[in-house]
């Protein structure tokens, strides 16, 4: 089965994160020297983060399961600007295209600068607020689902979502490095999802 990949779009080009293998990065219109290609211009567009108030078993129904319990968390949502926008759940080996942002929780906190920043672990903050802007994941013992580092192909992933068997990895949400989205937990677990606007 060909491998899914997290990619990025960019003011410099395509980023395309991990394909294969954990820890490389490429550069359409910088490494390879030509023109960025499909490229944004402009001030950084501002999107929303949040890591679901709820958690959920591995068995998501795939990533399109997966998103959907994002889109049903961000319309169930107390707050305004959350209502019929489109989200994806931030997992490893998503092929959803994540375009550049400047990344804000509903709690008002900016998560990262840039999509690049996100991708790559480089948070300002934890990434804690739920859909509601509560932030209880300091008291929630519980972690997030993410199959592995984001942009790589997964590492574990519960036969994509759809297995209680096995390990997978899952994300620390109180953490501002790598690990907010790399580390083990069985698939028998129930974790949140991180979800990003589309």
């Amino acid at each position: 089965m060909a491998e899914r990949a997290l990619r990025a779009v960019g003011a410099t080009g395509l980023f395309v994160l991990c394909v294969g293998a954990v820890g490389c990065m490429t550069t359409d219109g910088l490494a390879g020297g030509g023109e960025p290609s499909g490229a944004a211009t402009g001030s950084v567009t501002p999107k929303m983060v949040f890591v679901t108030s709820r958690v959920y078993g591995a068995t998501l129904g795939g990533y399109s399961g997966a998103d959907a319990a994002c889109k049903a968390a961000a319309d169930a949502s107390t707050l305004d600007g959350m209502h019929g926008k489109k989200w994806t759940a931030v997992l490893a080996g998503s092929s959803t295209t994540l375009g550049e942002a400047k990344w804000s929780m509903p709690s008002g906190d900016v998560v990262a600068a840039t999509t690049a920043a996100l991708i790559a672990g480089k948070l300002e903050t934890e990434l804690a607020s739920d859909e509601n802007g509560n932030v209880t994941m300091y008291t929630d013992p519980r972690d997030v689902w993410t199959g592995g580092t984001i942009g790589a192909a997964p590492i574990a992933d519960c036969a994509r979502w759809t297995s209680t068997n096995a390990t997978a990895i899952v994300g620390h949400p109180i953490d501002t490095d790598t690990t907010w989205d790399l580390g083990p937990a069985p698939c028998a677990s129930q974790e949140h999802l991180y979800c990003a606007e589309l």
